[in-house]
C-alpha cells in the first residue's frame, strides 16, 4: 500500500479543553495521527470518500459542508478530486484547523451544538461521520435538524457511524467494549448510534433514505487493513484510558493488560466492526412559482428541451397543445390537494403584444374566464431553467 498510511506530522498538537462540546477522547498527537490514518483506511474499505451519488454534481461544482472536519483530511482529499466544488469544514477544536489550505476550501471554528453560522439552503451536500464520541442522542437529533435546514433542494445529507458492538469478540475485547458502552451511556451517548440514523432522518421528515453497511476488520488475519483498524481501536482506548481507569476502578497496569489481551485476541479471531453509511436527498417541498415568460424567453430557456415540449402555436387565451404526463413529476406529488392530470396543460395568453406562458401542472377548477397561474418545479431550480 505504499506510504498511504504514513501520517506522521512535524507539527505538535496539544489537547485544549474547550468551553463547549463533549468529545470524550483526549486529543493529542496520537489521536491526530489516528484520525488521519482512519480516513485513508475507510476510503479503501468503502471504495470511495462518500456514499451519496453526487460525483457528477461535485464535478460540475457544488457547495459542500463537512461537520467535525478535524485537521481537514477528508476535505483536502475530496477537494483535490473535485476542484470546481467549494468545501467548508466546521471543527470545534480550534488548534486542529488547517492554516494552509487549497483555494476551494475553507475552515471555521464553531461548536455546531450552539448553532451553525450559515443561512438556510447554503449547501448541496453535507457530510458528517464518526461523531459517536461527540453527541448525546438528543444532540444528534438536534444537529440533524439543523443540517437539514442548511440543505438546498435536492441536496444530500450523509451520515456515517460505527457500531461499538463488535462481532466475534474474545473476553478481553468484550470487557473493553462493554466498558466503553457504559462510559457513553453514562453521558447519554449511544454506543449503537448507527442503528438510529435512519430513525433520526425519518423524524425530520426525510424519505428515500439509503443505507449501506461495511464490516471493518479488526484483526491482522485480514491483512494490513485489519491490523491498522485494530491499532486504531487500541489508540481509542488510550484516548479514553483515564476515564476507563476511573470507571472500572483499576490501575494503569491493569488497563494496559486488557489492551494487550485484545491485541492477542485480534491475532486469533477475525473480529469486525459494522460501519453504517446513510444518505438522503432533500426533495423540494411543494413550492409554487409564478413565472411570466414571453415566447422568446420561453424558447430560449431550457424548459422545452427538458420537458420535450413540441412547437408552440399561440391562440389567444386558448389551450394550444397538450403533452403527456412527465415521469419526472409524478413520484413527488401526493395528498388530496393535488391531482395529476393525464396530461399537462400549457396555456398561452396574449396580453397587448406580450405573449405570456402559463404552465399548469396541477390545476383547480377554472372560474369563468379566469386562469389560475401555477408553475411547480419539484426537481429543478426555476432560475436555472430560465438561463
Amino acid at each position: 500500500m505504499g506510504n498511504i498510511f504514513s501520517t506522521k506530522t512535524k507539527k505538535k498538537f496539544f489537547f485544549k479543553k474547550t468551553k463547549n462540546g463533549n468529545y470524550i477522547v483526549k486529543v493529542d498527537e496520537l489521536q491526530i495521527d489516528r484520525l488521519q490514518q482512519l480516513h485513508h483506511v475507510l476510503k479503501i474499505c468503502c471504495n470511495a470518500n462518500f456514499y451519496s451519488p453526487i460525483s457528477q454534481d461535485l464535478t460540475r461544482g457544488i457547495d459542500v459542508l463537512d461537520v467535525g472536519s478535524g485537521t481537514g483530511t477528508w476535505v483536502f482529499d475530496v477537494s483535490s478530486d473535485f476542484p470546481k466544488s467549494r468545501f467548508t469544514g466546521v471543527e470545534i477544536q480550534s488548534f486542529m484547523l488547517p492554516t494552509i489550505r487549497p483555494s476551494n476550501t475553507n475552515f471555521i471554528h464553531n461548536d455546531i451544538l450552539e448553532g451553525i453560522p450559515f443561512n438556510p439552503n447554503s449547501f448541496d451536500y453535507i457530510h458528517m461521520r464518526y461523531m459517536i464520541l461527540c453527541f448525546t442522542d438528543l444532540q444528534y437529533d438536534k444537529v440533524i435538524k439543523n443540517l437539514v435546514e442548511l440543505l438546498r433542494p435536492n441536496g444530500y445529507l450523509e451520515l456515517c457511524e460505527p457500531n461499538m458492538n463488535f462481532t466475534n469478540m474474545g473476553p478481553a475485547t468484550q470487557r473493553l467494549v462493554d466498558e466503553i458502552s457504559k462510559l457513553l451511556s453514562a453521558r447519554s451517548m449511544n454506543p449503537s448510534i448507527s442503528d438510529r440514523l435512519h430513525e433520526y432522518l425519518e423524524k425530520n421528515g426525510l424519505q428515500e433514505i439509503r443505507q449501506h453497511d461495511v464490516m471493518l476488520p479488526l484483526s491482522e488475519l485480514d491483512g494490513e487493513i485489519g491490523s491498522l483498524l485494530g491499532q486504531n481501536f487500541v489508540n481509542i482506548i488510550n484516548g479514553l484510558k483515564r476515564l476507563l481507569i476511573k470507571q472500572m476502578n483499576i490501575t494503569h497496569s491493569e488497563i494496559n493488560q486488557l489492551i494487550n489481551e485484545f491485541i492477542t485476541e485480534a491475532k486469533l479471531n477475525r473480529m469486525y466492526c459494522r460501519y453504517t453509511m446513510v444518505h438522503v436527498v432533500l426533495l423540494n417541498e411543494r413550492k409554487f412559482f409564478m413565472v411570466y415568460l414571453s415566447d422568446y424567453e420561453f424558447r430560449k430557456s431550457k424548459i422545452p428541451k427538458i420537458f420535450n415540449i413540441p412547437e408552440i402555436h399561440c391562440f389567444d387565451g386558448q389551450v394550444h397543445f397538450q403533452t403527456t404526463d412527465s415521469p419526472l413529476f409524478r413520484p413527488f406529488f401526493s395528498g388530496p390537494d393535488f391531482e395529476i392530470p393525464e396530461s399537462f396543460l400549457f396555456y398561452f395568453v396574449s396580453t397587448s403584444n406580450f405573449p405570456v406562458l402559463f404552465i399548469i401542472i396541477s390545476y383547480k377548477k377554472l372560474f369563468s374566464n379566469e386562469v389560475i397561474i401555477i408553475i411547480i418545479f419539484l426537481q429543478y431550480d426555476i432560475h436555472q431553467l430560465l438561463i
